[in-house]
């Protein structure tokens, strides 16, 4: 679940506040992903990582499986590296 905190430290170090998981997944798609700073792929595997995890958290875990997961880690990984760039570029 790092890459929540990895998009949570980006939008607090440009001033954005959340209290929950949805509110980041929404500034994150809103600052971020429709003004083209990151990729739209990434942007949708984020969002079907927060549907994966709602699910798991919140619903039938069965409903989760690895496959689901192995879909969308290679973007979430670049995902993540992208964000970890931005957050240092800014520093």
């Amino acid at each position: 679940m790092h890459y929540f905190y990895v998009v949570s430290a980006l939008l607090v170090q440009e001033g954005h506040k959340s209290k929950t998981h949805d509110g980041t997944q929404q500034i994150f798609g809103r600052e971020y992903v429709r003004t083209g700073v990151i990729p739209r792929a990434y942007g949708k595997a984020y969002s079907q990582l927060f549907r994966l995890r709602q699910a798991g958290d919140y619903g039938d875990l069965e409903d989760v499986t690895m496959e689901d997961l192995s879909r969308i880690r290679p973007e979430i990984e670049e995902l993540i590296e992208l964000v970890k760039q931005l957050i240092t570029s800014n520093d």
